[in-house]
């Protein structure tokens, strides 16, 4: 599989591309499967080569809370870059099958040791999921109900011109993911 769908890497030279594709696992997920859990070690980080996943916590009475839906191209899972040892959400397939990259961290370490403008963009992938987390948590404590879907929405569209409800649909979110 080829890992030019993630832009990240497209500032690693060849060297490095190559120590990438050794190190990297490609996994075919299916639809609904667990990639990793809540406080399961956090070893690898990683990227959606098809499909689309879901990272969330599960609260104290059993019930998914969806964080993030995460396209193709996408990095998740950086908490071992973090410096945490175990994942702080769970990340699942949604009803469709999904391919994932895994990568070691320490690999993504080594590489940002050894590259600035790599360890920039990584940094900058970090940021972005911190700052959509945080829009997100702001929608949900100012405004009302039906902001915060049209919120939800616009945010899961490929083009924000065009909402797809089907589209949502057929990947199994109910009104309470939304």
């Amino acid at each position: 599989m080829n890992l030019a769908i993630f832009p990240v890497f497209d500032l690693l030279n060849s060297q490095q591309m190559e120590n990438l594709h050794q190190n990297a696992r490609f996994i075919k997920c299916e639809p609904n499967s667990c990639i990793f859990m809540q406080m399961e070690p956090a070893g690898h980080i990683y990227g959606v080569v098809d499909g689309m996943v879901k990272t969330g916590i599960r609260t104290d009475d059993e019930r998914e809370m969806i964080k993030h839906l995460i396209r193709p191209g996408s990095l998740f899972g950086t908490d071992g870059i973090l410096g945490r040892l175990r994942h702080n959400e769970f990340a699942k397939t949604l009803n469709a099958s999904a391919a994932v990259v895994a990568i070691p961290v320490q690999i993504i370490k080594d590489l940002m040791a050894e590259n600035v403008q790599f360890l920039e963009a990584i940094i900058q992938v970090v940021a972005k999921t911190l700052q959509q987390t945080e829009i997100r948590l702001e929608v949900l404590l100012t405004a009302d109900v039906r902001s915060r879907i049209v919120h939800f929405l616009k945010g899961n569209t490929d083009n924000e011109q065009e909402i797809h409800l089907d589209k949502l649909q057929r990947y199994g979110l109910t009104q309470q993911d939304i």
